[in-house]
């Protein structure tokens, strides 16, 4: 999955979520201790949320939302792990 895709697959599941949950931009944001601003970038993909805010966000939601949650901090894992094995290639 390219960097885009991936910014916008978890920009969307972030909505669905905050939205699953019925919390505001605001109040999701506030509890991330972010600006809404910041908030409307990771979820409209352009932006990746940090790791540190991905772990906020699987404690602020439900157990089955919050193993969505891991399962995309996994994947921003593995992906950083590819990239270390390949660029390790090209050495």
């Amino acid at each position: 999955m390219k960097d885009e895709e991936m910014r916008k697959a978890v920009g969307n599941k972030l909505k669905a979520l905050r939205k699953q949950k019925r919390l505001t931009q605001k109040e999701l944001a506030t509890a991330l201790d972010i600006g809404i601003s910041q908030l409307n970038k990771y979820e409209s993909g352009m932006h990746m949320p940090p790791i540190k805010k991905l772990i906020q966000l699987s404690n602020i939601f439900d157990t089955e939302e919050q193993d969505a949650v891991l399962k995309i901090l996994d994947a921003m894992i593995m992906k950083n792990k590819m990239t270390d094995v390949m660029s390790m290639d090209a050495n």
